[in-house]
């Protein structure tokens, strides 16, 4: 499902790998959402449950939960194992800004 979500996307794709079990995943979630609906048209928001979807975490190799995943022209544009605030999230997703400094 995701791969076809990220085939020919005309905006960028952000994949939560997620545990609705986990009370972390569902703040990951809720901040996904929020972010989702502010910027309608503007990007893709889509969710992996783990349970769901075991596989999954192995064949894109994600070890941690949660896990945003960002595609953008189809190929993965970077990863982050986490929980991120809506505007950090916003930022990297529209603007590439990483969610972090690297010191």
């Amino acid at each position: 499902e995701l791969e076809r979500a990220i085939e020919g996307a005309p905006v960028p794709v952000i994949a939560l790998v997620w545990d609705p079990a986990d009370p972390v995943c569902r703040t990951a979630a809720a901040a996904l959402e929020r972010v989702a609906v502010q910027n309608l048209g503007a990007l893709l928001a889509l969710t992996v449950d783990v349970e769901v979807h075991p596989d999954f975490p192995r064949v894109r190799k994600v070890d941690l939960f949660p896990t945003f995943l960002l595609f953008r022209a189809q190929a993965e544009a970077g990863r982050f194992a986490g929980v991120l605030e809506e505007s950090p999230l916003a930022r990297w997703i529209l603007a590439g800004d990483p969610p972090f400094t690297v010191h």
